[in-house]
């Protein structure tokens, strides 16, 4: 007689709702500096965690929580990471960057989030109506 494969335990996982946002938020992120037109990377989300990675612009990768934070403002925390390639003799070398922090941001308000020389990164937040399909 066969034994019979013991099903595994489920990971316990926090209750959907807990995770789930009321609405539709879209994060925006513009990365601007003085040698040309500034790269946006926006993420529609309705849930608190999101993640986004661009790999042809340096490897970007955003990713973070939202939370619900007074009455118009939420509390956006982030990790960005991003690689540079740099220029060592005959070689390129890729160099990595990452910032992480928390911000509260009003609906449609832009922060910027990071500066280096004269790179900004900005991050903004608004929420999205909802559009009935015709």
């Amino acid at each position: 007689m066969p034994i019979p494969n013991p099903r595994p335990p489920r990971p316990r996982t926090a209750d959907s709702s807990d995770q789930e946002l009321p609405d539709n938020y879209q994060l925006t992120l513009t990365v601007s500096d003085d040698q040309g037109k500034p790269l946006e990377l926006s993420v529609v989300t309705a849930s608190r965690r999101f993640e986004a990675s661009l790999g042809e612009e340096g490897d970007l990768r955003f990713a973070g929580t939202l939370a619900q934070g007074d009455s118009d403002a939420m509390l956006v925390s982030y990790s960005l990471g991003w690689a540079t390639e740099m220029n060592q003799g005959q070689r390129v070398q890729s160099k990595s960057s990452a910032i992480t922090g928390s911000v509260r941001l009003k609906m449609g308000e832009e922060v910027p989030i990071f500066r280096a020389g004269n790179r900004i990164i900005r991050l903004s937040i608004k929420k999205l109506q909802g559009t009935v399909a015709k």
